[in-house]
């Protein structure tokens, strides 16, 4: 869950070259992930809901993909993919600092610090 979190806000934040694939695909393809879900719940969506349900392109997608990067709904998905890499990790307790434990705790960390990578460079 963590992974597709912080997956679907990269579509959103990130650019082609930081992805290394075409950014802002799932709006393209009418899929509404979580942010953009937060997005349409909050002032910023009666401008949103304007833009989607039907294809969108060009600067309508580009005008899509901005207002929900400054909505709250970016940080409600992250905040999302740290509570469940939380209980993830609390899942890892009872094995320990076995080298798969670390290994996993450590995958998580890295999953959430790309996202913040990413937000600082915008």
């Amino acid at each position: 869950m963590a992974f597709q979190l912080i997956d679907d806000v990269l579509d959103l934040i990130a650019t082609d070259e930081q992805l290394g694939k075409p950014a802002g695909h799932d709006l393209v393809e009418g899929v509404y992930t979580l942010p953009v879900l937060r997005a349409l719940d909050m002032p910023e969506g009666e401008e949103l809901r304007t833009l989607l349900g039907r294809p969108v392109e060009g600067a309508e997608w580009e005008r899509a993909r901005a207002v929900v990067r400054s909505s709250e709904g970016i940080d409600e998905a992250v905040a999302e993919a740290r509570a469940y890499t939380a209980r993830a990790a609390e899942c890892l307790t009872p094995l320990g600092h076995r080298p798969a434990a670390e290994a996993l705790s450590a995958a998580a960390d890295h999953l959430l610090g790309s996202v913040e990578v990413v937000l600082l460079d915008s």
